[in-house]
């Protein structure tokens, strides 16, 4: 129950502070109608659907005992739903989309950096049919769920519930461990290239007129940090696979897990506010209004988040 606490008392103002995030750029969205906005918000989404299932399916399950009063509520659902068979789903189905976001983020830097007047229009034409193969594709993984068992198992040695089926969930977990691998790899050769290409203009004058390298430079540092969390999520999984049960990688791995899904779903808009401080001056004079009332004055009209880039 104490790591369920502490991963609420983090976990709540970061949900705030990233919805707020969101609703800024949709506030602004004639001056911010950019491709990065537009995954970043679609980003939310995906992170919030996968924080709630975790929380229902995961979290709270995992903190309750034999000796809980929440014990029977979950001892009683022995029989299949589908309200179990989509929680159980989610778990895995979702990790799959959260990674296939940020491949599309770190694709979406490369090919601005590359050719930022064709591949911006495409991507704001086009980056939806993207979006919605990243939440589609992986139900051909996930689908076997709804026409197998799902239930609550009580797991004596952990004194705790999880949710588990009679469908052979560790060859999905270890297809699940493949394409992780796979997305990280990748990430990490986009991320590269992106790179390389803005040092490259930083040194070709004639092409700052087309790009802003500080502005894309900021969204490429987001990115960066997406795919170290995507790196560290891999790492995380993979000692989970190696590790022996009741050994004390395996109680680590399981106890930093909830943490490391935290990071993986909520770290986006800290990251935005750091490396772009047009978004962070927008955000904290929103914060200091809530909290301070008539302390703080309405940002001015110039602080307005504009897209410097202008197509990206």
């Amino acid at each position: 129950m104490i790591y369920l606490l502490i991963s609420l008392f983090f976990s709540i103002p970061s949900l705030c502070v990233y919805a707020l995030t969101v609703f800024l750029i949709i506030r602004h969205w004639k001056s911010l109608k950019t491709s990065f906005f537009q995954l970043y918000v679609f980003e939310f989404i995906v992170n919030l659907v996968t924080y709630f299932n975790s929380i229902v399916s995961i979290r709270i399950p995992n903190s309750v005992g034999a000796e809980s009063i929440l014990s029977s509520h979950f001892a009683n659902q022995t029989e299949t739903t589908f309200s179990l068979q989509l929680q159980l789903a989610l778990q895995f189905h979702m990790a799959f989309v959260q990674y296939g976001v940020a491949l599309l983020i770190s694709l979406n830097r490369m090919t601005i950096i590359i050719k930022m007047n064709f591949f911006a229009e495409k991507w704001l034409k086009y980056g939806r049919v993207l979006m919605i193969l990243v939440v589609f594709v992986p139900s051909i993984a996930t689908f076997p769920f709804f026409f197998n068992e799902v239930y609550f198992k009580y797991i004596e040695s952990g004194d705790r519930y999880q949710l588990t089926s009679d469908y052979n969930i560790s060859s999905l977990f270890t297809i699940v461990f493949l394409v992780l691998c796979i997305v990280t790899v990748l990430a990490s050769v986009f991320n590269a290239v992106t790179l390389l290409m803005i040092k490259r203009l930083v040194f070709l004058p004639k092409n700052l007129a087309l790009v802003n390298v500080a502005s894309d430079y900021q969204y490429f540092l987001v990115s960066v940090c997406s795919t170290v969390v995507l790196i560290i999520g891999t790492v995380i999984t993979f000692a989970m696979r190696i590790a022996e049960k009741n050994s004390y990688l395996y109680n680590a791995t399981n106890a930093l897990l909830p943490f490391v899904t935290d990071l993986l779903s909520l770290h986006q808009p800290f990251v935005l506010m750091i490396f772009s401080p047009r978004i962070r001056e927008v955000v904290l004079r929103m914060v200091c209004r809530i909290v301070c009332c008539d302390c703080c004055k309405d940002p001015p009209t110039k602080t307005v988040v504009n897209n410097t880039s202008g197509t990206t």
